[in-house]
């Protein structure tokens, strides 16, 4: 299966005036439509479930070809001060609509270097495009990540830049909710699954199938339906597991540990994901 997300990329890397967030639901793979307008009209008409495809979907961020860490989430959260408010008036400046649009366009085409842009603010630009897309996507990585950010830099010597090169998140599906208590495309059977579904799992098997030595998946949201999403290529070594319970996704040792009934760490799945990201690429 081709890549769904190339016609998207194209119409993104023309960055025009209202490309991060459009008037018109414009922003889906033709074959997910039917499926997501189908959902939409069984809730009601504020319902915070609903599927938003007035901005940009996210299959994944990073290049998960490349990254040493993949996390495995559920979908694009989706906050109208954010993404609607924000995302106005960072298209109005047109350098860094076309910087962060070429970006997020390399992104979905696994044309990507890294998790987050590497420019710098040389030409003396308001924010720099890093900047642009940190607050675009909520601050909401930067954050989660940042102990383990801070632990990779001092354990290895290495810079943020070399940390994010080696990071990606693929999401469940690409789309953006307010909330997903409903579990879309979850509740139903394996036939409410989107296609563009199809293109995630053939590209984690063709990871796990290549780079299964050196790579390792840390599922952080929605582990039932990963596992038995991926179930021909599901392998405990492989796909590590948030410990406790809860939807927090900040990756801490105290959030992923494992415990006994004591309190005992009984898996250190940080140090896991820690030596994996150190691994060289």
């Amino acid at each position: 299966m081709l890549n769904p997300w190339i016609e998207i990329a194209n119409k993104l890397g023309k960055a025009e005036r209202n490309c991060f967030y459009l008037k018109n639901d414009d922003y889906v793979y033709k074959e997910d439509k039917a499926i997501i307008d189908g959902f939409n009209k069984e809730l009601n008409k504020d319902d915070s479930d609903k599927i938003i495809l007035n901005t940009p979907p996210e299959p994944w961020r990073g290049n998960p070809l490349k990254a040493n860490l993949i996390i495995l989430s559920l979908n694009p959260g989706y906050d109208p001060n954010i993404n609607k408010s924000l995302a106005k008036l960072i298209q109005h400046n047109e350098i860094i609509r076309k910087k962060l649009a070429e970006f997020r366009k390399n992104t979905m085409l696994l044309k990507a270097n890294s998790f987050m842009p590497e420019d710098g603010n040389d030409n003396n630009e308001s924010v720099s495009c890093k900047e642009a897309e940190d607050m675009l996507s909520g601050w909401y990585w930067t954050k989660k990540f940042k102990t383990l950010r801070e632990d990779f830099c001092l354990e290895s010597g290495l810079d943020e830049l070399e940390f994010y090169r080696r990071i990606a998140v693929i999401e469940f599906f690409a789309y953006s909710s307010t909330t997903c208590e409903k579990g879309f495309p979850l509740y139903g059977k394996t036939s409410r699954y989107l296609k563009s579904q199809e293109y995630t799992k053939q590209l984690i098997q063709q990871i796990v199938e290549t780079r299964k030595d050196e790579v390792r998946f840390l599922i952080v949201r929605a582990k039932k339906q990963w596992a038995y999403f991926l179930k021909e290529v599901y392998d405990d070594k492989i796909f590590l597991c948030k410990g406790n319970k809860g939807r927090c996704q900040s990756i801490t040792r105290e959030n992923l540990a494992e415990k006994d009934k004591n309190g005992t760490i009984q898996k250190d799945i940080y140090k896991e994901i820690l030596d994996a990201i150190k691994r060289e690429l």
